[in-house]
């Protein structure tokens, strides 16, 4: 029987010592977890899940490297984030808008070059389903040319997004926007070890890694994921969309409806890499 492992991330701040004083409070975050752990276990996933202070970047990454030692052709790891997401300055030149995708950990972000090196640890065959309700997450797996990927990119000035300016009826208590000021403290703080993971990446002969993996995000890169306090808008419409589109629905049909239901300054992307990414988008979503 093929076997599936999952965590899941929720942060309701960040530690304001990793930040520039900066706690990022949130309320949705920890709920969207456990949410996303309810359904991998219904799924029957073997399940782990790191909150706030417990999601620093060190146990996350160690969770996913156990997943990737365990994890053999045709088995399935299921990673879904939900809290602050960030940009930082690419270094290494594989970002065609110059910024590389981030997730803010409890102590520091974890930026998608540093993402895809853990990706590429996991044996081919292998699938890899992300989610992640953050801002800047269209391509928080690593940059794809635009042409790539499913969801355009928008022209919205994020600055002009900060505000809760929705006229939706869930009004959005805040953004998973990560404060250039605290993101550059940040920056600072882990110079060093950044510029060490852009520069292997860039020396990384495997242009994907050898598994497939599958993206759906909360919003594109240059857009904001809104925060209801009780959960995030993107994880509210796809688990909604989910009990629409029925539980054999594909990913590429879960993705379409998710697109369809969400306000025009907050758009998914669906995008893949790996060599067994292509045929993932027809897949049942989710299913081990």
């Amino acid at each position: 029987m093929a076997h599936g492992i999952s965590l899941h991330i929720g942060l309701n701040s960040v530690d304001p010592a990793g930040y520039g004083g900066w706690s990022g409070d949130l309320g949705g975050c920890e709920p969207d977890a456990r949410d996303m752990q309810k359904l991998a276990a219904s799924l029957d996933y073997k399940t782990n899940m790191l909150l706030t202070e417990d999601a620093t970047a060190s146990a996350v990454l160690a969770v996913m490297e156990n997943a990737a030692k365990k994890l053999k052709s045709g088995e399935t790891f299921f990673l879904t984030y939900s809290g602050h997401g960030g940009q930082s300055p690419d270094e290494n030149g594989d970002e065609d808008d110059s910024e590389d995708e981030t997730w803010c950990l409890y102590d520091r972000q974890v930026l998608d070059d540093e993402l895809h090196i853990m990706y590429s640890k996991f044996a081919s065959g292998v699938r890899i389903f992300v989610l992640s309700d953050s801002c800047h997450s269209g391509t928080v797996l690593r940059n794809m040319p635009p042409q790539l990927r499913a969801g355009a990119r928008t022209t919205d000035n994020v600055s002009s997004m900060i505000p809760a300016a929705y006229k939706d009826p869930n009004a959005p208590v805040c953004y998973r926007f990560a404060p250039p000021k605290a993101v550059k403290a940040n920056n600072e703080k882990y110079k060093t070890l950044f510029k060490g993971v852009q520069r292997l990446e860039a020396g990384d002969v495997r242009l994907d890694p050898e598994a497939g993996v599958l993206l759906i995000s909360g919003c594109q890169d240059d857009q904001l994921s809104a925060d209801l306090g009780t959960n995030g808008l993107f994880t509210v419409r796809l688990l909604e969309t989910r009990k629409k589109v029925g539980e054999q629905a594909s990913f590429q049909a879960l993705y379409a409806a998710i697109h369809a239901s969400m306000p025009k300054k907050q758009k998914p992307n669906l995008m893949t890499i790996g060599a067994g990414g292509p045929g993932l988008p027809t897949r049942t979503a989710f299913a081990i």
